[in-house]
Order: C-alpha cells, then structure tokens, then sequence
C-alpha cells in the first residue's frame, strides 16, 4: 500500500512517506495507517494516518454537512523510552507540493511517555484539497508525507521517593459550586475561582473560557493551591469529579477521573471539557442569561 523511506538528500531531516495507490488507502474507510519507523534524535518515532469525515462549521449541529480529512499525527516506538522519562518535543508533520517541490508543515510541541506514546495534536487536511491538481499533493496517485523532529528533551521523572497517601472512602464528597453571573466579562485566557477546601487541601478551579487547547472548546482543571501542605515527596489519591450544571434540566455535562495530585503535578482537568457549540446554546441550559454554575467535587 505504501512505501516509507528517509530522504535521499543529505544534511536534510525530515522522513518522507511516500504512497502509492492513495485512492485505495483512503477507500479503506476509519482504520489507521502507519508508517514505518525512522530514528531522529536518538529515538524512535513513525507517522500514523487516518481518513475520517469531519463537521464542515463545528458551529452547526443540525446541517450534519461532513467533508473527509486526512489526519496525521506523530508516534513514539514504545521501546524507545524508559518509564521514568519523559520526552518533550518539538516536530513538523509535512505534506508535500510535487509540482513545486515544496511543502506545506504543521509545528506541534507535544510529550511523551511510556504510557502516551502518541502525540495529542494532529494535522489534518481535506481530501479534497489532496485531490485537488493544482495543489500539487497527489500526483498519479501518490503523495508523500513527513515529518522533522526539530527538538527534544528528555526529563526524568523520579518516581522512587514519592509516597501515595490513599484516604479511605468517605460517605459523602467535599463539594463545591462556583456560580458565574457574568461568563462573557471573564478574564481571558483564563479566570479562577476563590479558594476552596475539600479533602484536608486548599484548591482552585482554573477556566478557560475560550479552551487552552482548542478555540472551540471550554477548558476546566482542579489546582492545589500553593499554600496547601503537601510534601515534595508525597501525593494524595483523589477522585476528581467536574460537572457544568444543565439549568434547564438535569442533564449536567461531567467528567470525572482519578487523579494523584503531587507537588509536581498540581493540576488537573481537561482541556476540551464541552465544546463552545454545545456550551453556548440555550437549549443545553449550560449558560442561560449569562449565568452558568460550575461545581466539583472531591472524594
């Protein structure tokens, strides 16, 4: 299906994956296509590729108007890493003009490890962009993707001395509810709640009105507060639960994980908690006369 091989041109570092017999790949229909392996930087790495139909306005629910993408994205071999490191990196993924010997590339800053060998960010073209003559990307059926790590750093994480205080159940949750009057006069980026105990610590909740990584998504975390009394060797086992209140209904959009906190890793949430679509329209009740309540709870 697909033939993958290194630059033949020297001092260059990009890994170019050329694919032959395109058309038959995206037919496929939702499976992922991988690359094979390529070494940058000391390590391990392939592209992967998936075709998907994806909204045409993410603003339009009702239309359900779908156009094809292709999306790529960057992987780290799993061998490549060591369980207590983590690598922060810098990388391109690039699709290439054959017409003009030229390409177009999406820088991404992304981490990994052993557990998230994946990169989060993925780019993503429309198919028929690709088949689009002009462009140059898919030429007698072929088209050559790629990718350049630019940077990486690894950080180790010591995970020898930490100490994980689990506390037993307890009937009831720690709950606390952060009432917003005026969700459009935020503080951007971000605002932050008042300060709150639950579970023997002090925290915040962390908004992101206008999401911290996608500008169509609402973004929520949990932070300890700084002035809590947490060791740098230990760390407290909590279940982490962080709902929008429905105030038409009952229909209350949560998420909810079990999180150890430690003086390293003081916050948690999630950065595409509800999409700006569905948190903006008044049938959902989230944000009603520009009010909306947000609550969280700590087991």
């Amino acid at each position: 299906m697909g033939s993958s091989n290194s630059t033949s041109r020297s001092g260059e570092k990009a890994f170019k994956w050329r694919i032959d017999g395109f058309s038959s790949l995206i037919n496929l229909g939702n499976e992922w296509t991988n690359s094979s392996s390529f070494d940058a930087k000391g390590l391990k790495w392939y592209i992967r590729l998936f075709c998907s139909y994806i909204r045409v306005n993410p603003m339009d629910t009702k239309s359900g108007d779908t156009k094809r993408h292709v999306s790529l994205k960057l992987e780290l071999v799993r061998s490549s890493v060591q369980p207590n490191i983590v690598i922060e990196a810098v990388f391109k993924l690039l699709i290439y003009d054959q017409l003009r010997r030229k390409h177009v590339e999406n820088i991404v800053t992304d981490h990994f490890h052993a557990t998230s060998t994946a990169s989060g960010s993925l780019f993503m073209i429309p198919v028929d962009t690709l088949k689009n003559s002009s462009a140059g990307f898919l030429i007698n059926d072929s088209c050559i993707f790629g990718a350049e790590v630019v940077k990486v750093r690894k950080v180790r994480q010591d995970t020898v001395s930490e100490t994980l205080f689990v506390q037993k159940s307890k009937n009831a949750s720690d709950v606390f509810s952060w009432e917003i009057e005026k969700f459009t006069e935020l503080q951007k980026p971000y605002s932050t709640s008042k300060v709150f105990a639950a579970g023997g610590y002090n925290w915040y909740l962390k908004l992101h009105p206008e999401g911290d990584e996608a500008t169509n998504y609402l973004s929520l975390y949990a932070t300890l507060d700084k002035y809590s009394t947490l060791s740098p060797d230990s760390g407290v086992l909590v279940k982490l639960s962080l709902c929008i209140k429905d105030q038409n209904n009952d229909n209350h959009k949560r998420h909810t994980a079990q999180i150890q906190f430690t003086a390293k890793c003081t916050s948690w949430g999630w950065g595409r908690f509800i999409s700006l679509e569905d948190f903006n329209d008044p049938f959902n009740g989230f944000l009603l006369k520009n009010k909306c309540t947000i609550e969280a709870s700590f087991t």
